[in-house]
């Protein structure tokens, strides 16, 4: 029954990231978009850390793998997902990211050999399905721009980067590295990255501004 519940709240947290995703573009550059997403979600992570009184401190050889799968899950994933959402429906890019779990398999079975399983490559066969029939009527608001190309391109990027940051992450759960101090320094890395691209991007730093009981403000 824990699993159960787990894997509930999993499918509802991520299945509603696709809103807020939705609601956050078009207010400044995806990119920093994503950064503040994640400088919040590491600032969390580290106040979790410290009143569990949990250690930060991780293997010092693990810290390359830990940061190159940072970088592919919450730094080049999310950016090319986000500027990927400027050109497709949220149908798409749900339907798409059912790709994941192809790569998934196959990169596991290139970097670790593990057998490719035949019950996970029938459910996301079901699970694609089920999206297309769910979906369906989305489907015809699609334009037929040249941008909507460049958006599927972006997002079959950011599933094959989210691929090879499971199997980094897998690779480094593998080695006894919990899954709280792996999130918050992959997150951290790739905080540290985007920064670093916005600065050479010349891409302003700019906050967003929402309206409250009619004032407008920073937040």
């Amino acid at each position: 029954m824990q699993v159960a519940v787990l894997f509930a709240i999993c499918t509802l947290i991520w299945g509603s990231t696709w809103l807020v995703i939705r609601l956050q573009l078009g207010v400044v550059d995806p990119m920093v978009s994503v950064l503040y997403r994640f400088v919040i979600a590491a600032f969390l992570l580290l106040v979790w850390i410290t009143l569990s009184r949990r250690s930060l401190r991780i293997p010092r050889q693990l810290h390359l793998p830990v940061a190159a799968g940072g970088l592919a899950l919450y730094w080049l994933d999310y950016t090319l997902l986000y500027y990927g959402e400027e050109h497709l429906i949220s149908a798409v890019v749900a339907l798409m990211s059912c790709l994941m779990i192809y790569m998934n398999v196959l990169l596991r079975r290139w970097f670790f050999n593990k057998p490719v399983r035949r019950d996970v490559l029938l459910g996301a066969s079901l699970g694609v399905i089920g999206l297309v029939l769910v979906f369906r009527p989305e489907f015809a608001r699609l334009s037929t721009d040249s941008l909507l190309i460049g958006g599927i391109l972006l997002v079959i990027g950011s599933n094959f980067f989210a691929s090879v940051g499971n199997v980094l992450n897998e690779y480094v759960l593998e080695h006894g590295v919990p899954v709280v101090q792996l999130n918050f320094w992959g997150m951290s890395y790739a905080v540290i990255a985007m920064l670093l691209a916005i600065w050479i991007g010349g891409i302003p730093l700019t906050l967003p501004r929402i309206q409250i009981f009619g004032w407008r403000r920073f937040i």
